[in-house]
């Protein structure tokens, strides 16, 4: 059961972080665009955030289960605590960045697009750095 979980651990990684990316590449893209046509844009792609939530399901649901033998051993492994403490900050943006996108929705576009882009920023370095402390941890 450990490798399956291992396994679903994987695809919410890459569910998660390919969202990241993918918005940060349609951000680069989307420079070259008149502001407007650029928030029509990122409306229209909004739905792919659903599949980065998919991915921190799985990564929850699976790091759930993988984590207990490691519960007794946290306080003499400081890469998994930082592990875990980003993935409370990735946890908090997400929900900001989701009731932005919601709020982003109604008013088509504007500051709410214009804020949800900016702690999207973050995203993106905060999973690559769960990475690497997970990395870290259990190399």
């Amino acid at each position: 059961m450990r490798d399956a979980m291992l396994f679903m651990h994987l695809i919410g990684v890459v569910l998660g972080v390919g969202t990241s990316f993918a918005f940060l590449f349609m951000g680069i893209s989307m420079k070259k665009m008149s502001k407007e046509d650029a928030d029509k844009l990122m409306l229209k792609l909004l739905p792919l955030s659903l599949m980065g939530r998919i991915g921190m399901a799985l990564l929850l649901l699976s790091g759930g289960y993988l984590m207990p033998p490691y519960w007794k051993v946290m306080g003499h492994m400081p890469f998994l605590m930082a592990k875990l403490a980003l993935v409370a900050v990735l946890l908090a943006c997400i929900g900001v960045m989701e009731v932005y996108t919601k709020k982003a929705k109604i008013n088509k576009g504007g500051e709410f697009l214009d804020k949800l882009q900016q702690i999207g920023k973050f995203t993106l370095p905060i999973g690559i750095l769960i990475m690497l402390f997970a990395i870290l941890t259990f190399h």
